[in-house]
């Protein structure tokens, strides 16, 4: 399956969605797309960040999506501006995660509502991370 269709297939119904942690939360949403079994682990375990450290820290053994990224063989990082569909942006002054759907991303907008955002609007301070095939 192409990976804008998979994408679009597991993240399209939560755009429009108001933000709740461990229900549609970017790290949930994160986990929901590249990592099933975890997303599972997360689901209603959670109902702030701290909370959901502590949780992905006794599922995981990693407290941040970041580390947990940095951490796995299963990931890499990518050269800024060279990101294609399906790849993770990290942002690192924060607890943010978006998914790269090529020229666009999902991500929450600045009213916490879930939504597919162009490339050109991100912070600028992340890290671009992509799985790789096994």
């Amino acid at each position: 399956m192409h990976p804008v269709i998979q994408i679009r297939n597991t993240l399209d119904q939560f755009i429009g969605q108001k933000h709740k942690q461990s229900h549609n939360d970017c790290n949930y949403l994160f986990a929901l797309l590249h990592e099933p079994e975890i997303a599972k682990e997360l689901y209603g375990r959670y109902t702030t960040i701290v909370g959901g450290c502590r949780v992905a820290k006794r599922v995981t053994g990693c407290s941040t999506v970041l580390q947990f990224i940095e951490e796995s063989p299963d990931y890499i990082e990518v050269d800024q501006g060279m990101h294609i569909a399906g790849d993770i942006f990290v942002f690192l002054d924060c607890h943010e995660v978006a998914i790269c759907a090529g020229t666009t991303f999902y991500g929450f907008d600045s009213d916490r509502i879930y939504s597919v955002n162009p490339i050109s609007v991100m912070m600028t301070n992340f890290k671009t991370f992509r799985k790789v095939a096994k």
